[in-house]
């Protein structure tokens, strides 16, 4: 891997900028006069009686970070993601209306969920660990707007668009149970989706396809910018310029240390995810977590022997939040993640080469300081402000 390509140039900055009308009166008046309203006053009263939205909806198009070195914008409808969001967190998606998309991927963790399994309809449990969102964005702008070739969702690979991704949620019988089409049966007559999809679609259709491109664009909306790494970054320059092995002046000692750490045991596998875009990665690999794997992963998928317990390379944008870790969610904390790759990696036919030292499983034996400068490091890619946005909060009056 190309330590010249490296790290952490994950990010992409929201561009939040609002259409105002700015033709000033011939009175003494100086105050411009409000926005041309969104909703009218009778849409916005059925709205309010459900949903908490404001009445200008959120701008959610982006540009990027100073520092990616890339230009452009990430176009994304403000209708259409507002009605998305509404989508999102609404458990009617569920056939007992007990979870939403939102259930197992919780804005305060980073789009993710703070159990090994998430809680499916009927009191049943995800067969794997939720992945944390928190990057979709980036992945549209940069891979292609439609993520329909080339690209391995889920744990396991087995999704190619996130399309495909979503209407496999809805429908596991373990985690949303429902047709898409009993959704549209439900929703349809729900008079704030009537206002939703007549703003976000020039038909004002409530169809599946409609309903899955409002999920898409809101969800493509979500990205993490406004990192303590983000700030670092900002200031080296622009890629692919900046000198990622330089001490970072935002940065204390033991963080410059995990970095250094971190680019010379960990970058082999994650190179891709802290290159353009946001520390994701669509690469899976076998880590050596067991010697015996009862969950195949990929393999399982391609019925390849050569893949029996391969998983997707998570992000690492966030990773402070989006505990428990790995597939089957066995670790509790980023201690214990060290600790495996300090020691723990086991013998497997099927381990990545990068895990390998003269044939064998590599032994990194961190030291103490060593592991502690290394987590420093893991929560410099903490934003805390993704985290906390009401654009992307549960618009649903409680």
């Amino acid at each position: 891997m190309r330590i010249s390509k490296l790290l952490l140039i994950a990010i992409v900055a929201i561009g939040l900028s609002a259409n105002f009308a700015c033709e000033r009166p011939e009175s003494v008046e100086t105050t411009p006069p409000p926005p041309n309203p969104h909703y009218t006053a009778e849409e916005i009263a059925v709205l309010q009686e459900h949903l908490d939205l404001p009445s200008q909806p959120f701008p959610y198009s982006f540009n990027p970070a100073p520092h990616m070195g890339t230009v452009g914008t990430a176009e994304i409808s403000v209708a259409r993601a507002t009605l998305g969001r509404v989508l999102f967190y609404d458990k009617a998606l569920s056939k007992d209306q007990t979870v939403s998309c939102a259930s197992c991927h919780q804005q305060s963790l980073a789009f993710a969920d703070d159990k090994a399994f998430s809680d499916g309809i009927e009191n049943r449990k995800t067969a794997r660990n939720s992945i944390g969102m928190g990057s979709f964005a980036s992945v549209a702008m940069y891979y292609n707007t439609s993520l329909t070739a080339g690209n391995n969702l889920f744990w396991d690979g087995r999704a190619h668009s996130f399309v495909e991704q979503m209407e496999q949620t809805i429908t596991n019988p373990a985690e949303m149970g429902m047709s898409l089409v009993d959704i549209i049966d439900r929703i349809e007559d729900q008079p704030y989706y009537e206002i939703l999809f007549r703003k976000a679609f020039d038909s004002g259709d409530i169809n599946v396809d409609n309903m899955m491109q409002a999920l898409g664009d809101f969800m493509f909306a979500i990205n993490s910018t406004n990192t303590r790494l983000d700030e670092a970054l900002n200031l080296e320059g622009v890629a692919p310029n900046i000198d990622y092995d330089k001490y970072f002046s935002r940065f204390n000692n033991m963080e410059n240390q995990g970095k250094a750490l971190f680019l010379e045991h960990c970058m082999s596998c994650h190179e891709s995810t802290i290159t353009p875009p946001n520390f994701i990665v669509f690469e899976h690999a076998n880590n050596g977590l067991a010697v015996e794997y009862v969950d195949k992963g990929v393999g399982a998928i391609s019925g390849k022997t050569s893949e029996n317990g391969s998983f997707k390379i998570p992000s690492l944008r966030n990773i402070e939040l989006t505990g428990p870790y790995m597939h089957d969610g066995r670790f509790e904390t980023l201690e214990e993640v060290i600790d495996f790759y300090s020691i723990g990696i086991k013998e497997h036919p099927n381990l990545d080469h990068r895990l390998k030292k003269n044939g064998q499983a590599k032994k990194m034996n961190f030291s103490a300081e060593e592991k502690a400068a290394l987590l420093a490091f893991l929560k410099t890619m903490t934003d805390y402000q993704m985290i906390s946005e009401e654009k992307f909060a549960d618009p649903f009056l409680q």
